[in-house]
């Protein structure tokens, strides 16, 4: 598959480590945003990765007029402005999430600063690291009922039908030296919005602060398609976010994935990723999880 080289982080081959900020679920807060901003001024970072819910249209209504998704794409716009500046020119990644214009899943003309909106594809980070997006949600369930509505998939196979074919990309053969390719050392860092179905990070158990039945946000062909052991020796991690109550990390296999929580709610995430000259992988040396004073 094609990978995008416009938003690259870095180009030099020695680099042996990257620092990340990962934000979610930011549902328009900007309040939340220039807090951020505040705490991570004197903290540089290599990039910024937004896992999806930028803004917070409610998605009873979704189909609206155009002058109305444009406003809704101008507050999108507005967000990862202000997640740009706070990059102080590193790349900013982003995705849609469920609450997000429905226009970014099919088109999206709309650019701000050194940032780059990467659904359901790929954009090359660093000479030997890849990353793919995939935004959306799938229906969530609760003891084995749907109580979360989705968008844009209604239902698993749907996700499944657009997200396989990206994701087979990453088992495929690879001998190209062209950055615009993926490469044999190449590593993957895969964002989406939605995480693997039997990962703890894709389980909310509460509803504003009070304990619940469990509910089941995540995507089971995901957890099926990061089983594989192509995309365990491939990928990295998965970073997502949807699942607020969710936010932390589990091993799932040998892939890390990991949840930074809702930055509406003051939760964020600060990644320190190694590359090993010993095996050529990318991995996580550092994770901490904050929450804004």
């Amino acid at each position: 598959m094609d990978v995008n080289t416009s938003c690259m982080i870095n180009d030099d081959k020695s680099t042996s480590t990257l620092k990340i900020l990962m934000v979610s679920d930011t549902h328009y807060s900007l309040e939340q945003l220039d807090a951020l901003s505040a705490v991570m001024q004197s903290q540089p970072v290599d990039c910024i990765l937004h896992s999806g819910d930028i803004i917070d249209i409610q998605m009873d209504n979704m189909e609206v007029a155009a002058d109305v998704e444009a406003e809704r794409c101008q507050q999108v716009q507005e967000v990862i402005s202000r997640l740009t500046a706070c990059a102080k020119g590193a790349p900013v990644y982003y995705i849609p999430g469920n609450h997000d214009p429905v226009s970014m899943f099919c088109s999206w003309s709309l650019t701000c600063g050194n940032s780059a909106m990467v659904h359901s594809t790929a954009y090359r980070m660093t000479s030997n690291l890849v990353l793919m997006g995939f935004g959306g949600s799938v229906p969530g369930y609760q003891n084995g009922k749907q109580v979360w509505n989705a968008v844009p998939f209604k239902s698993n196979e749907a996700m499944q039908q657009e997200l396989e074919p990206l994701l087979n990309t990453i088992s495929t053969e690879r001998s190209s030296s062209d950055q615009s390719c993926l490469q044999a050392g190449d590593g993957v860092l895969l964002m989406t919005h939605v995480g693997p179905h039997g990962s703890d990070t894709a389980i909310d158990s509460y509803c504003h602060g009070t304990p619940r039945s469990p509910v089941h946000g995540g995507s089971t062909y995901l957890g099926e398609a990061l089983s594989d052991d192509s995309l365990q020796r491939h990928v990295v991690l998965n970073v997502h976010g949807h699942t607020h109550a969710g936010f932390g990390s589990r091993l799932f296999g040998r892939v890390p994935v990991i949840n930074p929580g809702s930055l509406k709610e003051g939760r964020y995430a600060q990644l320190v990723l190694r590359h090993s000259p010993a095996d050529g992988r990318w991995e996580v040396d550092t994770l901490t999880f904050h929450t804004l004073p």
